[in-house]
């Protein structure tokens, strides 16, 4: 059993237990972990837990599938610049849109009530769903993947009707993407 050793500050006996380093024998005490410091560590390792998620996935808010039937019709001269975990669209036209569906790369939607002539709408990633209940990557520093690029913008004013491009302001490194766009995933009962 654990030898005993006589404290003299404390006159209290205190389990003792001998610890090879080294190749020498040497004493060492064994302390539980203060309350205070469990208290600190369990809800900072729960937070930087929640901060590191894989994929961002809601099924309430999964849309329908991206309509590839439809053909883009035209390029509105509106742009669409990657503002961190946001994009930032901007309607320099004299056109107003009004209860439109704005898709993100041919897989993710977002509803947008308008955006009218001249205005400039900030719109964060996180609002984008696909038909899965998939969102795409932001960016950040505590990312698990890389952030999905912005490569290509459309607007559609109702589900039937053609595509309108909207033009996406690339950044470095984005061009590859656009020009080598990865395989989309299948909605479900759809073949080609």
């Amino acid at each position: 059993g654990p030898r005993m050793n006589l404290l003299p500050a404390t006159r209290r006996w205190a389990p003792m237990r001998l610890v090879s380093f080294e190749g020498s024998m040497r004493h060492s005490r064994t302390k539980p972990i203060a309350p205070l410091a469990a208290a600190t560590i369990l809800p900072g390792m729960l937070l930087l837990g929640s901060a590191c998620s894989t994929i961002n996935v809601d099924a309430t808010k999964a849309t329908r599938p991206y309509p590839r039937e439809l053909a883009q019709e035209s390029v509105a001269r509106v742009q669409v610049i990657p503002a961190g975990t946001s994009i930032e669209v901007i309607n320099a036209t004299a056109r107003s849109y009004r209860d439109f569906d704005l898709w993100l790369n041919q897989r993710y939607m977002v509803h947008v009530d308008e955006l009218l002539a001249g205005q400039t709408l900030v719109i964060p990633l996180s609002n984008f769903w696909d038909w899965r209940g998939e969102g795409p990557f932001e960016g950040g520093i505590f990312r698990y993947y890389a952030p999905t690029p912005i490569a290509l913008l459309q607007a559609q004013m109702t589900p039937e009707s053609p595509l309108i491009g909207f033009l996406a302001v690339l950044p470095e490194g984005a061009r590859d993407f656009y020009e080598n766009p990865p395989a989309l995933p299948e909605p479900p009962g759809k073949k080609r």
